[in-house]
């Protein structure tokens, strides 16, 4: 089994052709959901982009 994750931070679903979007062109990002599982929830462990501090 393959396993590639791709994480982009603050890329919003809906500006991705593969989730719907039809006035953004997002073609090899479209070409690689047509093989792959794709995810419509994701948990953040912090906030993204923004420093997180554990007390």
């Amino acid at each position: 089994m393959n396993v590639v994750l791709i994480i982009i931070d603050t890329l919003r679903q809906d500006h991705v052709g593969c989730y719907g979007n039809r006035w953004i062109k997002t073609p090899y990002l479209d070409s690689l959901a047509k093989e792959s599982v794709l995810f419509t929830h994701a948990y953040p462990g912090s906030l993204p982009t923004l420093q997180v501090r554990r007390v």
